[in-house]
């Protein structure tokens, strides 16, 4: 029989060396990773871009059959400046009386690709960087190739950059002058400049393959899906409204390579 002392010292030293094999198990399997990515879907049309990149860190414990896995990693998608110009549509040029801007009046923005010696331009850059979490299960189908799949958590900050000016013309196309404006008359305009921010956390999924190259080099392809955030800026001009920015959630999927250094 074991001392008293000794039956509360003998469970507290076995987990002690099960969780001491446990993380010595993720140090020997942590590695380095450099990832590239294509996306698609609502990725590519709120972004006009599709690639991506991302470095992070990795590894794994044993787990019955497989592994655990376990990652961080940093996401940038960097986006592209694209022209936000509107075509057609309603507009309005009064922000003391937005309801009676467009009675009987037709009003139409100039474009800048017309004759018009000022034109109205409307250029816009959206983006998101930010971190991902991943936890996920693999398991061995071929030598020296594993599959994998398991959740993520991405917390990524969303920006939008908005730069420009808006010149409603009327009848003739004629400068509208400028309703709350004494003195001598000044056409209207609405300048555009803001830059907007939204952090927000997103979950999504991911699936992929799986080959050590080497002892310490791996390959990845993996098909990811990642949530974010997509600003939208509303200036007075195309709404009657107060400008603001609008938010909303979206999902986006990302095919991505990715190579693995163990260190």
């Amino acid at each position: 029989m074991f001392p008293r002392a000794m039956r509360g010292v003998l469970p507290l030293a076995l987990l002690t060396a099960a969780a001491g094999l446990q993380a010595g198990d993720l140090l020997d399997n942590a590695h380095f990773k450099v990832r590239a990515g294509y996306g698609t879907g609502n990725l590519r049309t709120d972004l006009h871009a599709e690639r991506m990149m991302g470095i992070g860190f990795g590894s794994a414990m044993k787990f019955g059959g497989g592994k655990l896995t376990f990652e961080a990693n940093f996401d940038y998608f960097p986006g592209k400046n694209w022209d936000a110009m509107p075509r057609s549509g309603t507009f309005y040029y009064n922000p003391a009386s937005p309801s009676s801007t467009h009675n009987n009046t037709p009003v139409t923005l100039v474009i800048i690709a017309t004759s018009q010696a000022s034109g109205s331009t409307d250029n816009r850059k959206n983006w998101f960087q930010g971190f991902n979490l991943r936890g996920g299960y693999a398991q061995n189908f071929a030598q020296g190739w594993d599959w994998q799949a398991g959740l993520s958590l991405d917390f990524h900050r969303a920006t939008e950059e908005v730069s420009g000016t808006l010149y409603p013309i009327g009848a003739g196309n004629a400068n509208i002058p400028n309703p709350n404006t004494s003195g001598p008359v000044q056409p209207y305009y609405e300048s555009l400049a803001t830059v907007s921010n939204k952090s927000k956390p997103g979950f999504g999924v991911y699936a992929g393959v799986v080959n050590q190259l080497t002892g310490d080099v791996r390959l990845e392809a993996n098909l990811r899906s990642v949530g974010y955030t997509k600003l939208t800026y509303k200036p007075f001009t195309y709404t009657g409204n107060p400008a603001r920015t609008e938010e909303t959630s979206r999902m986006g999927i990302v095919f991505e390579l990715a190579m693995g250094i163990r260190f």
